[in-house]
């Protein structure tokens, strides 16, 4: 009769559950302890101005990406990650549509690797086009998330649709694939300019609570660099991308 490792070695099972169930840690009497409140938190003060501006009608709607339009207008209140750690203590993150189940299906894959590819228009280039293609592809997706996406009664009612909604995709929504930025800024080369303002304002918040950055060091806009894929295989070696993208 084989012993438990000879049949965690045929079954393919790890030894550490089994050990785990027969030799059981025994769990401290009582509710757990606190967590000690670091010396550089939020305030009470500060984190009601967070959850007030991401519970306001401008961003009720909004990821805490807000994060950089706040940026833009000279305001910071603290990192993405606290925003989420704000809303998730207050219930204000979760997913609100109902799930159905499927079974996994292809997906296309796209590669924007080049700044021109955020921006409506047509290009003599196929690999522009292609990466144009790619933008395209991301704000088609971000239309069905749209608190504001309708049922359309008319082609009419779709055009007007559409013109209001790629107009703010690409002049005021911040993309987290090109770093947090509006499409139109990467397009127009901009982006690169807007990055060295918020790294001005992300030092000033330093400076003010230099305590609040010690562990990570001088806080820093998400990197603009690298292409920016659609549905990224898992295994990028297996993709030759410098094949020419299929036009649709």
């Amino acid at each position: 009769m084989p012993n438990t490792k000879n049949a965690c070695e045929l079954t393919g099972i790890s030894r550490a559950p089994l050990h785990s169930a027969a030799h059981p840690r025994p769990r401290p009497a009582g509710p757990p302890a606190p967590r000690p409140t670091p010396p550089d938190a939020l305030s009470r003060a500060e984190r009601h101005e967070v959850l007030e501006t991401l519970n306001s009608y401008r961003f009720i709607d909004k990821a805490p990406r807000v994060w950089a339009t706040l940026l833009d207008e000279g305001v910071y209140l603290c990192s993405i990650s606290t925003m989420y750690r704000l809303l998730r203590a207050e219930d204000g993150v979760r997913e609100r549509r109902a799930q159905a189940r499927h079974p996994p299906k292809t997906v296309p894959e796209l590669l924007a690797d080049v700044p021109t590819a955020c921006g409506p228009g047509t290009s003599p280039n196929p690999a522009v086009r292609a990466t144009r293609s790619s933008t395209s592809t991301a704000a088609t997706s971000s239309a069905g998330w749209c608190s504001d996406f309708p049922g359309f009664g008319s082609v009419e009612d779709a055009r007007l649709f559409c013109q209001e909604f790629y107009a703010w995709y690409n002049h005021e929504h911040h993309h987290s694939g090109v770093g947090c930025h509006r499409p139109v800024d990467v397009h127009y080369g901009r982006a690169v300019a807007v990055r060295d303002r918020w790294a001005v304002i992300l030092a000033a918040a330093q400076a003010a609570h230099p305590g609040r950055h010690a562990t990570g060091g001088t806080p820093t806009p998400p990197d603009l660099s690298g292409p920016g894929w659609i549905n990224k295989p898992k295994n990028e070696n297996q993709k030759d991308t410098t094949e020419k993208p299929t036009q649709n």
